[in-house]
């Protein structure tokens, strides 16, 4: 039980810390191009950043949160992500090769032949093994 509570004070206190730390890098490119929410996201930035080197226990529900918001968030942007890709991407050569009449997978079904194998003209490895070096 205690190795639970201290890789959940490890957890937490990277969670803490590295969050910070990019908030930190947000308020100060926000400082530098004179954008008004500077201060908010310094003031964040210091508090996880605090709770992260003080008190990690304190960030155990808002980790909880956090990781739930970028599950959800994950599963939404991977279906979206593989849509377009799918509707940008696969249909357009799906149908320039419908248009051109090209089965890249030889999958038409011919009635003259008797069988679908394909033989190899030239046999790409010798036909000894004594000699393969």
């Amino acid at each position: 039980m205690i190795n639970d509570a201290q890789s959940n004070n490890k957890n937490n206190r990277k969670f803490g810390l590295v969050l910070g730390a990019v908030l930190a890098v947000m308020a100060l490119y926000q400082y530098i191009k004179a954008q008004p929410a500077w201060p908010y996201f310094a003031c964040c930035s210091l508090v996880l950043l605090a709770l992260g080197s003080i008190k990690p226990s304190w960030l155990s529900v808002p980790r909880m949160l956090w990781e739930k918001l970028s599950h959800y968030l994950g599963y939404i942007n991977t279906h979206i992500w593989l849509t377009l890709i799918y509707i940008l991407v696969f249909v357009p050569i799906n149908l320039i090769f419908k248009m051109i009449g090209r089965d890249p997978l030889n999958r038409k079904y011919l009635n003259r032949h008797n069988s679908y194998w394909l033989t190899e003209d030239k046999p790409t490895v010798s036909s000894s093994l004594k000699k393969q070096f």
